[in-house]
């Protein structure tokens, strides 16, 4: 089911820790081969900082199997951190701080709108180039194909089902990150998608779907490297229907 953990480290400051450096140290614990390297993650970096001394950083899993593997993280657990110069540091505690069941992500709400909070750059990569602007239908696929992996069930999903999203707001920044593998460029601030409910062609259950693939965007992220700390998102607004647009004179 997915879930949420707080690792904590310490012996090092916070700038010894970058995303690189946890991916790599997740990689190894999560025995990853090359080819699961390569895989959608199961994973992804959520929000980091200093707690009592520590590097607190959360990592949330939707593979029953990762979230199985930190729930025996030990106590002093080495781990080191950098190539030119390592530092070495110990896991002082990791503590699962949130979980959801899957039947918790289909619970319907009646949702035909949602205000989206992009916290890290989220960017859709093609061919290695870097499209900062948050198309909903590509972004929600890639949630949809972890779904479809890790999920009981796979949850359908199409490009047909995108076009029905409307995006009714947009407040964006651009903004390079260095902690992708390659500098990458993604949006980071605030978006309203909007379900077309006056669209005939489109499915009933639409609003529904897309509702359950943001709750689990939470956990995986959107776009490109979630497993490096980008496209980390919440949802912070929900309404049944969009609002009522003043009449053009």
């Amino acid at each position: 089911m997915p879930s949420s953990w707080l690792i904590e480290f310490e012996g090092v400051s916070g700038r010894d820790v970058r995303p690189s450096g946890l991916h790599r140290f997740l990689s190894a614990w999560f025995g990853e081969d090359p080819e699961q390297h390569t895989d959608r993650k199961g994973y992804s970096l959520g929000e980091r900082g200093d707690r009592d001394g520590a590097v607190a950083v959360v990592v949330r899993c939707v593979s029953d199997r990762l979230g199985a593997l930190l729930s025996e993280l030990p106590r002093g657990q080495a781990v080191t951190f950098g190539h030119t110069f390592p530092k070495q540091a110990r896991v002082r505690d990791c503590v699962q701080v949130a979980e959801a069941t899957w039947d918790d992500l289909v619970v319907p709400l009646g949702t035909a709108v949602w205000q989206i909070e992009f916290l890290s750059p989220v960017s859709l990569r093609r061919h290695g180039v870097d499209q900062p602007w948050p198309a909903p239908g590509p972004l929600l696929a890639g949630v949809a194909e972890k779904w479809a992996a890790y999920g009981p069930a796979p949850l359908p999903w199409s490009d047909e089902d995108a076009r029905a999203i409307l995006v009714t707001g947009v407040e964006l920044t651009m903004e390079q990150s260095q902690d992708a593998p390659v500098p990458t460029w993604g949006a980071v601030g605030r978006v309203e998608w909007t379900w077309d409910l006056a669209d005939r062609r489109a499915p009933a259950d639409g609003p529904a779907r897309v509702e359950r693939l943001l709750r689990l965007a939470e956990f995986t992220g959107l776009g490109a490297y979630p497993q490096h700390g980008l496209g980390r998102v919440r949802v912070s607004g929900r309404r049944p229907e969009p609002r009522q647009r003043a009449p053009r004179r």
